[in-house]
């Protein structure tokens, strides 16, 4: 195996269509060469360990690592607009490394959450740039799926996120500045107590209906697609739902090539991470859930970039691990063929408000049955246990 160069090039200024320079780090592979490029553009911190990890093990498969600071973050000029600017800085990108002596001209990308975005804003903004991607646990459509879900304003994971994004950690988040954030009214006033960007925020609050400027935030034009994804998900992920959508819609609008050569992952993991081990809260999946995400992401460059034969992309479209059973299985569609679909209703005899009432879910219709009522106080909501998870905090 080759090893990689001792020396990684540090805030490399990629100068954008607009004068800005966009820091990144670039990892070449020994020997030295052209060679393929694996793009990570983020706008976390570059330099952290799993960037560092992503840019280290590229360059010893013999791919030259790239891990680019999104415009106003870490080392890179600018001021940085949510989702606003990824799709020319995106497609400036890769048009810089191609050009560059250490390139072959192949580019694949990689990435989990946001980075995943930069993913598909490139993949549709110049999509002959790109040969093939890795988008992990992130939705192609952040208006419905991320800041509306359902039609309501996503406070908690917008306020998780945005206190995240603008420089405190989660782990420097303490609790009563979390809550405050959260229990703020008005809303529009909250990111005073989040220190996040008050501006971007009330732009999102004061546009609650789907419409012209929300365009940005949604990357669907799966016509223009040219590279090949290996899509992952996670089945307690924020965007788990998301991402089988996300899927099917590009095998259906796709072009043929990118449509049949594409292919998904999803595991019992949440957001942002996948593939880091088999424990979920208070569940142990049992050693079968480990999963070499690493690994398998460099088989997916190696048979696109290097055009080897037999380095994975010939078996099923779908992988996923069946829970209870606690098994990997392969599969050609979801929902599966053999789905047997059923209707289920809920019942009440008039008490179904609390754990311990008379609630029931069964396969028979409603009758005439009697109202619910309950309190309800918005400063006491009830907890989350389970289910899609966005950040653990």
């Amino acid at each position: 195996m080759s090893t990689i160069h001792p020396r990684v090039l540090t805030d490399v200024g990629v100068p954008m269509r607009d004068g800005v320079r966009l820091s990144a780090d670039i990892y070449p592979p020994s020997p030295s060469g052209p060679a393929p490029g694996v793009l990570c553009r983020t706008p976390y911190d570059s330099s952290a360990e799993e960037y560092v990890a992503i840019g280290t093990r590229s360059a010893e498969a013999g791919f030259v690592g790239v891990i680019q600071d999104s415009r106003g973050r870490g080392d890179s000029d600018g001021s940085f607009r949510p989702f606003v600017d990824e799709a020319k800085d995106g497609a400036d990108t890769p048009t810089w490394i191609a050009a560059q002596p250490w390139c072959n001209g192949k580019i694949g990308m990689t990435g989990s959450s946001y980075d995943s975005w930069t993913q598909w804003t490139e993949a549709m903004a110049e999509p002959d740039l790109l040969t093939c991607m890795v988008p992990q646990v992130m939705t192609t459509d952040a208006y419905s799926h991320f800041f509306y879900p359902g039609g309501a304003f996503g406070l908690a994971a917008l306020v998780t996120w945005m206190q995240t994004i603008h420089g405190r950690s989660r782990q420097n988040i303490t609790p009563v500045q979390y809550q405050a954030a959260i229990d703020c009214l008005p809303l529009s006033e909250s990111s005073r107590q989040g220190g996040h960007d008050s501006s971007r925020w009330r732009q999102w609050l004061s546009n609650p209906d789907d419409g012209e400027h929300w365009a940005t935030y949604r990357q669907e034009e799966w016509a223009s697609l040219r590279a090949p994804s290996l899509a992952i998900g996670g089945w307690f992920d924020f965007f788990g739902a998301d991402t089988f959508r996300s899927f099917n819609a590009m095998r259906m609008e796709a072009p043929p090539f990118v449509a049949e050569n594409s292919r998904l992952v999803v595991g019992p993991w949440i957001h942002p991470a996948p593939g880091v081990g088999p424990i979920v809260g208070e569940v142990n999946f049992g050693p079968e859930a480990e999963f070499d995400l690493a690994g398998l992401e460099l088989l997916w460059f190696r048979r696109w970039l290097k055009h080897r034969d037999g380095d994975g992309g010939e078996d099923a479209p779908i992988r996923i691990f069946v829970m209870g059973a606690n098994q990997w299985r392969d599969e050609h569609e979801w929902p599966l063929a053999r789905t047997n679909w059923q209707h289920w209703y809920l019942h009440s005899s008039g008490n179904a408000n609390t754990a311990d009432g008379d609630g029931t879910l069964s396969p028979s219709s409603p009758t005439d049955e009697p109202v619910d009522t309950f309190i309800y106080d918005p400063l006491r909501p009830a907890p989350s246990c389970g289910g899609g998870i966005f950040l653990v905090t």
